[in-house]
């Protein structure tokens, strides 16, 4: 453990060979302490250290890299997200959308169309709606950019509403984009009420 911990060993591998459970996991966490170094000179080789630990410590390793990976480009640290749940247990697919979950919520404030096309990766659609929902309340960010609004709306749970949203931001502003997104309600009354707005 004392050459991990020195970081003369970086090779997970080395941790396998441990006998005691415990020292196991210690090797292991110890990797992970200093995957992000390791991420500085190859993402793909941080990814793949990830990789090979256990699967109860593969999140927060892969949740670091992420982080590191942001510093390279959000599409690098998206990367990271889909290759973790490439390897992933099913167990580990709620961390996954908690890794994109966490990617989109640190780019928000400086690309907020990229970070929402974040949220658009994750599977659990509740997890996705509130993502996704942070575009929808401000307004300049829905006018921003109509076709990228309304592309949103299939990946939401409710596509009604999302449409209606989008009506309402833009029945001042452009009838013809309002009666284009109350086109699109599925449900006759919701529609009926949209155009009416």
């Amino acid at each position: 453990l004392s050459a991990v911990r020195d970081g003369k060993i970086q090779d997970v591998a080395i941790c396998k060979e441990i006998e005691s459970p415990v020292k196991m996991v210690q090797c292991e966490e110890l990797i992970i302490d200093g995957v992000d170094e390791l991420a500085e000179v190859s993402l793909d080789d941080a990814m793949k250290q990830c990789e090979s630990v256990g699967s109860e410590r593969m999140w927060n390793c892969f949740d670091k890299v992420s982080k590191f990976a942001i510093s390279l480009g959000s599409d690098k640290a998206t990367a990271v997200c889909s290759r973790f749940g490439d390897v992933a247990e099913p167990h580990l697919k709620p961390d996954v959308d908690n890794c994109f979950s966490n990617l989109a919520r640190i780019i928000f404030t400086t690309d907020p169309k990229k970070a929402t096309k974040i949220c658009t990766y994750m599977s659990n659609i509740l997890d996705r709606d509130g993502c996704i929902y942070q575009w929808f309340i401000v307004d300049s960010y829905v006018l921003s950019d109509f076709d990228f609004s309304m592309g949103l709306c299939r990946y939401m749970a409710n596509e009604d509403t999302c449409y209606s949203r989008i009506a309402l931001v833009f029945k001042d502003i452009s009838s013809s984009k309002a009666d284009k997104a109350c086109g699109m309600i599925s449900s006759d009354s919701i529609k009926e009420h949209c155009f009416q707005m």
